[in-house]
């Protein structure tokens, strides 16, 4: 997502471009925000390339900042039509065990993200950190087994999901042994002409607070979470 800067005229028009963002969102310190950044701009540049096909891995397309904040708005849509809200980053409190219960408290701000790599994967990565969700990425190589452990961990209930006959296999596993929500991956399109939903961002923009949790291998026993705050995200 690099800046484009071709003259002291599109410098110009980059920060006023960036002066309106933070009065209107605060100051861009989430990918999303330079999404939106990015999707501002008078002449537009891809910012994401991802190959067309698992055949054709040398072929890419391209996206432009515009394309891609289109497709994360309809994602969102999808979404909040299943029944998602947008929500705040909890305190660091949120993410730990209570102290009435060996259990950890339940998380709603937290959703797991099953689902091998492309692009739906990537927009709806950036759909829920649009929404204010803290997003548990887990490998689809993980057995329902570890990803229930990984789930029960940070109190997670609700798993966004790819299609895939092993994916789903996976979170049919899951729900034998934990009661979740789960809901299919978002699927978006720049050739969908529908319009976004307009909604309110409420995050909770302290840098010390988690944006994404990612986790070990777990090829020696259970995998491990891996907390990564806002300003390292």
């Amino acid at each position: 997502m690099g800046i484009q800067r071709s003259g002291q005229t599109s410098q110009v028009g980059f920060f006023d471009t960036a002066d309106q963002l933070v009065q209107e969102y605060g100051q861009l310190q989430f990918l999303d925000d330079l999404i939106r950044l990015r999707a501002a701009d008078l002449v537009q540049h891809p910012i994401l390339a991802y190959p067309r096909s698992a055949s054709h891995a040398a072929s890419y397309d391209y996206y432009s900042g515009q394309d891609l904040n289109t497709m994360i708005n309809q994602a969102a849509t999808m979404l909040m039509d299943f029944g998602f809200q947008t929500v705040g980053l909890p305190m660091p409190s949120d993410l730990t065990h209570s102290d009435s219960s060996s259990q950890p408290r339940r998380n709603k701000s937290i959703v797991a993200l099953l689902a091998f790599s492309d692009r739906n994967m990537v927009v709806a990565f950036f759909t829920l950190s649009r929404l204010g969700y803290i997003v548990l990425m887990l490998s689809p190589r993980l057995s329902g087994k570890a990803c229930v452990s990984l789930l029960e961990t940070v109190g997670c209930e609700s798993i966004v999901y790819g299609e895939t006959p092993s994916i789903r296999s996976t979170v049919g596993n899951i729900v034998q042994l934990k009661l979740v929500s789960c809901h299919a991956l978002p699927r978006s399109s720049l050739e969908t002409k529908a319009e976004p939903r307009f909604f309110f961002l409420c995050r909770d923009r302290d840098p010390d607070k988690t944006a994404v949790i990612l986790h070990s291998s777990g090829s020696t026993g259970t995998p491990n979470r891996c907390s990564l705050p806002i300003e390292r995200s």
